[in-house]
């Protein structure tokens, strides 16, 4: 009978010993499942942070994007402006010469209508004038 308690003492502490080791699995499954909750939650609140980063990053890119624009625009208008200044002054210049040979055409006249006037008015004086 002593071997049949003593078989059944050994049945009884493997007993006991396997239920401790499916106490001390659970318990480390236990510990693993909530860290395994703890890094889920720190990602999703991650996840929410890159999210909230790559939505400001996107409206900062829009932004600069837009006033990149804006400058862009504003160049090329300064641009067209300076271009049409430039065909002005060339018409301006063009027309600055051709003022300039006017009027040296007409000082030209004005040099042979004295002389012709200077003639004109050395002829008409009464011969008892001219001294000689």
């Amino acid at each position: 009978m002593e071997s049949i308690q003593v078989a059944i003492l050994n049945d009884h502490n493997n007993h006991d010993d396997q239920l401790k080791d499916i106490e001390q699995r659970i318990h480390t499954n236990q510990k693993l499942l909530f860290k395994k909750k703890r890094e889920i939650e720190a990602k999703c609140n991650t996840n929410d942070f890159l999210k909230t980063v790559a939505s400001d990053y996107a409206n900062y890119n829009n932004y600069l994007i837009e006033e990149k624009q804006t400058q862009y625009d504003s160049l090329q208008q300064l641009q067209t402006y300076l271009t049409n200044l430039k065909n002005e002054n060339a018409k301006l210049d063009a027309k600055i010469y051709n003022s300039e040979n006017d009027e040296e055409e007409i000082l030209k006249e004005m040099e042979k209508l004295r002389r012709q006037l200077n003639k004109l008015i050395d002829n008409s004086r009464p011969l008892n004038s001219i001294k000689g």
